[in-house]
């Protein structure tokens, strides 16, 4: 900002009410100006290319581990796109914000169910009772995925919902964290059915807005569709089991297609074994991976240049 006017409180409200990132007063030398102007341009590189790193490499980082721990915990994290957009959609329409750290929140959730001991991963997910032996090693879990979390930059806000994800509905509880609460319930609840799954969230211990706003998400995103192995896409969920001509399982329904399945099943298909085709799955209405990926960038990039 370069004015004639010195006084103190204009220099003030300068800085704090217009974000100025240099104050000069008249008359002011070319060459101090010349310098203040290269000062501002390295500031908005440095600037523009942390909001380029976290679009690319954050987002693309926690997109990469989510998949390659679908492929080694499918039972645990097959459904980490499906929870990315049902939050979105809930956390927008109740204006929870910023909807990024509510989707990475929602993706990495279970993150540490990956130090749960095989038959204590499957009775959780199973959305059945827990014996208190497996009900103690569950309840670890979100401290873990919270030390795990807050080890990379920018992520201690996702970390943070992430310890909070059980936490009853009360008034100290994030509503971020309620929605993770909600969804992630219903994930292992609907293993059996959807119907009941969402009978079963209708208590206190969730948050009864958050849950009505599930199903209507749920009713309005979802359709059913029979596909072939080249017609799959990323998003997409598996409604039934997928089988090789023989009958063997191949993979189990309930888990979230992605591009690492698809080269697996293509590869399939070129075998003796082959798969059996059409393959039935859920496809989310209005939204593709790409668009999503943008508007997540899009926010990231607003955040970044607010602070």
């Amino acid at each position: 900002m370069l004015t004639g006017n010195a006084d103190q409180k204009t220099a003030v409200d300068a800085v704090n009410q217009g974000h100025i990132f240099r104050f000069l007063n008249k008359p002011c030398p070319p060459q101090e100006l010349a310098k203040v102007l290269d000062a501002g341009l390295e500031q908005y590189r440095l600037i523009t290319a942390e909001a380029e790193l976290l679009n690319k490499t954050l987002a693309g980082s926690v997109q990469m581990l989510t998949q390659v721990l679908s492929l080694a915990m499918p039972e645990a994290f097959g459904l980490t796109q499906e929870a990315r957009k049902l939050a979105r959609v809930i956390a927008a329409r109740i204006g929870v914000g910023p909807l990024w750290q509510v989707e990475m929140a929602a993706m990495l959730m279970r993150v540490g169910c990956v130090s749960l001991p095989s038959d204590a991963l499957r009775a959780f997910l199973s959305g059945d009772d827990l014996s208190p032996a497996h009900a103690k090693l569950v309840a670890e879990t979100p401290k873990l995925g919270h030390s795990l979390l807050t080890a990379i930059p920018r992520l201690e806000p996702v970390a943070n919902l992430v310890l909070a994800q059980n936490d009853p509905p009360a008034d100290d509880t994030p509503i971020a964290a309620r929605i993770l609460r909600v969804i992630g319930d219903y994930q292992r609840f609907a293993s059996h059915n959807v119907r009941t799954a969402l009978e079963r969230l209708r208590s206190d211990q969730y948050d009864s807005q958050v849950v009505s706003l599930l199903a209507e998400a749920i009713s309005e995103t979802s359709e059913g569709k029979k596909l072939t192995v080249a017609e799959l896409k990323d998003g997409m969920v598996l409604a039934a089991n997928v089988v090789d001509n023989s009958g063997r399982l191949l993979i189990a329904k309930g888990i979230e297609v992605h591009q690492a399945m698809i080269q697996k099943l293509v590869m399939l298909r070129l075998s003796s074994a082959g798969v059996c085709e059409p393959i039935e799955v859920r496809v989310a209405q209005g939204s593709t991976p790409q668009v999503d990926a943008v508007l997540v960038a899009a926010e990231v990039s607003q955040q970044i240049f607010q602070e």
